[in-house]
């Protein structure tokens, strides 16, 4: 059995995450994929600018490492079971 601390980013999978990217903009989209560039797949995104309070839905982004500032998670599943 794998624990939570060897799964690495792959426990991210199916949760959302903000990416703070260095051009200004904040990304929100449920993790989809990444790979060994790295870059990191989300889906059902949106988009805004830092410091704006309208964003708009852009589906489906690949971001790549060097262009992200931050990564959070925003939401988590809890197995109470």
């Amino acid at each position: 059995m794998v624990d939570q601390e060897d799964l690495g980013v792959r426990r991210w999978l199916g949760e959302i995450l903000r990416l703070e990217l260095t051009d200004g903009r904040i990304i929100e989209g449920k993790f989809v994929c990444t790979d060994n560039a790295p870059n990191i797949i989300l889906s059902g995104c949106k988009e805004q600018w830092k410091d704006e309070l309208e964003s708009r839905m852009v589906g489906l982004i690949m971001a790549n490492g060097k262009h992200i500032r931050s990564i959070y998670l925003m939401n988590t599943t809890v197995d109470t079971g």
